[in-house]
């Protein structure tokens, strides 16, 4: 707690309006940051991200493994395959188009991108999905990129298409378990996930905030 309170101290005298601490549901230290909300006037914590974590022994039983019918002219490539022209244009819109947070661009950190089994969404030569994975460990993969642009998201079975087709490689190529990342925003994902397939998730651990106005 006094560490706490020096952090604070040294923010505010910096200049700093707000502190915030950033924690999952699933930390050992979740006590300790409940106890500091409770008595040192921390906002009530809010749920930012879930983290969900499941493995291929559910894999005869999952509905996203089957082939699903893709919108006429759009379609799914793996990522390392996509045209390179295809990718600049991307990065171009990327550079320029706000709508694209830069935390979610398939050209950071690309030397963790899983090749076996990220992919891409194409409407004629227009990149305008991508589900990009990384690899966590020899036999753990974690989907946390899946971006649809806006005027394609009403199409529920765009990201499921996705993340079916990721999926089925990563069967394909034996990894066993994997995690993805779902903005604890994005109702209709959950909705789906909790209805559809909530009885094959291992975990469910919520990414939080909590923020605290410093004088």
């Amino acid at each position: 707690r006094k560490l706490v309170y020096y952090i604070n101290r040294a923010l505010a005298q910096a200049g700093f309006g707000e502190a915030r601490i950033y924690f999952r549901s699933n930390w050992e230290s979740k006590g300790f940051i409940d106890k500091i909300v409770e008595t040192e006037n921390w906002s009530t914590p809010v749920t930012l991200m879930h983290i969900f974590k499941s493995n291929l022994n559910y894999k005869d039983k999952v509905i996203w493994t089957h082939d699903l019918h893709l919108p006429e002219g759009i379609r799914i490539e793996i990522w390392r395959d996509i045209n390179k022209d295809y990718k600049d244009e991307l990065k171009r819109r990327i550079e320029h188009d706000k709508s694209i947070p830069q935390y979610l661009s398939p050209f950071t950190n690309t030397d963790k991108i899983e090749n076996l089994n990220s992919v891409g969404l194409i409407k004629k030569t227009e990149i305008i999905g991508w589900n990009i994975i990384y690899r966590i460990n020899i036999d753990t993969l974690e989907y946390n990129n899946l971006f649809i642009q806006k005027e394609y998201r009403k199409n529920i079975i765009l990201p499921i298409a996705l993340i079916s087709r990721s999926v089925k490689l990563q069967i394909k190529n034996n990894i066993t378990n994997f995690i993805w990342l779902v903005d604890n925003s994005d109702l209709r994902m959950l909705n789906f996930i909790y209805r559809k397939i909530g009885h094959l998730i291992d975990s469910d651990v919520l990414v939080m905030q909590t923020t605290k106005r410093l004088k």
